[in-house]
């Protein structure tokens, strides 16, 4: 049905789904042979009651889904998705270190504001309110590096240079808070 982002915009997808119902609807009798076809929007109850009526168990699968390796047409095998522990540490540490300057800038902050009510020292503003700015686009990018193809290391080398170089800035943003707030 799309990618990652395509249901962003909830009318556009509603009438894709609708057009992709009408087409159905009025195509598959005649390939499957039937008199009629219901394509209907469900919830997961609605599957999984429907699964009941059939007696559909789910499988259980106890085994090891590490290390997969892509094959390519031309042969290689260079394209290798070994899950959280083996792919693109530098990014992993990256994405670690991030999180981790996030709940210091949000602890340093907090302690900040409660030292300038109990002390009635002043800290200026626009000062804070740039470090909370500051915060707030950091804990806005930091759960895009937990995404499955993000977290794991598989998404591509474009991709990663983008993150890394969102990462740094974002890192660079809070370092100077820091300092700023510091002084």
């Amino acid at each position: 049905m799309g990618n990652d982002f395509y249901f962003s915009n909830a009318k556009f997808s509603f009438e894709y789904i609708d057009g992709m119902k009408y087409s159905m609807e009025k195509l598959v009798p005649s390939f499957l042979n039937i008199s009629s076809f219901e394509f209907r929007y469900s919830t997961l109850t609605d599957y999984m009651e429907d699964m009941k009526k059939i007696n559909y168990t789910i499988g259980k699968y106890e085994g090891d889904f590490f290390v997969y390796t892509q094959y390519k047409p031309s042969g290689f095998y260079d394209h290798h998705w070994g899950g959280y522990f083996t792919s693109r540490p530098m990014f992993k540490w990256m994405t670690r270190t991030s999180h981790s300057r996030e709940r210091a800038l949000n602890s340093l902050m907090a302690t900040v504001k409660f030292t300038e009510q109990s002390n009635s020292s002043h800290i200026d503003p626009s000062q804070f309110e740039n470090a909370f700015n500051s915060l707030k686009s950091v804990r806005e990018f930091n759960p895009v590096m937990l995404h499955h193809d993000a977290i794991t290391g598989t998404h591509g080398n474009a991709v990663n240079a983008d993150y890394k170089r969102k990462i740094q800035s974002m890192q660079n943003s809070m370092d100077d808070t820091v300092g700023k707030l510091r002084n």
